[in-house]
């Protein structure tokens, strides 16, 4: 293979002996031009991949969210259909009452409460400090020994209605 120009040299050597062309900028910008697509080129491909699989479990989490909120509206609805599955979930009717009854006499002693605070001078004529004093800590001594009797000495009959009333 000659070259074309007649002067008996390979023609790939004539190249190889021009400089590339530079089009403004040298051999080590052109480079670190390269380098810098590459590196963008690589960060554009891994951000196309998390998008891409983002997308799907975005979809999937939403599809369970909605699926999950409709299974619970139906057992929800279910379990309000059934009244006895309702009588067996809900507190005994003991419980209820005495909740109920609990609930009055604290009411109750808070607004005496208010009372006493509004006239201090109810609580001095009623009673001394010093009688008052007493009388709660005797009351407190009863309760006290009311309850130790209680659990060493349960009532057969109490036993009994607790359990039945489990099952």
């Amino acid at each position: 293979m000659n070259n074309p120009n007649g002067n008996g040299a390979p023609a790939n050597q004539g190249m190889m002996n021009r400089p590339p062309p530079s089009n403004g900028l040298s051999k080590g910008a052109n480079l670190f031009v390269r380098e810098i697509r590459s590196r963008i080129d690589a960060y554009f491909k891994i951000s196309v991949r998390n998008v891409r699989d983002t997308i799907p479990k975005s979809i999937g989490f939403f599809l369970v969210k909605q699926s999950q909120e409709r299974l619970q509206f139906e057992l929800y609805a279910q379990i309000n259909k059934n009244e006895n599955l309702t009588k067996s979930l809900g507190e005994p009717e003991r419980v209820a009452e005495e909740r109920k009854s609990l609930n009055a006499t604290l009411d109750t002693l808070k607004k005496a409460l208010k009372v006493l605070q509004r006239d201090p001078d109810i609580t001095n004529t009623a009673f001394g400090e010093d009688e008052l004093a007493e009388e709660l800590r005797m009351e407190a001594e009863r309760r006290r020994r009311e309850a130790q009797v209680q659990k060493s000495n349960p009532n057969p009959n109490q036993m009994n209605q607790s359990m039945n009333q489990s099952f």
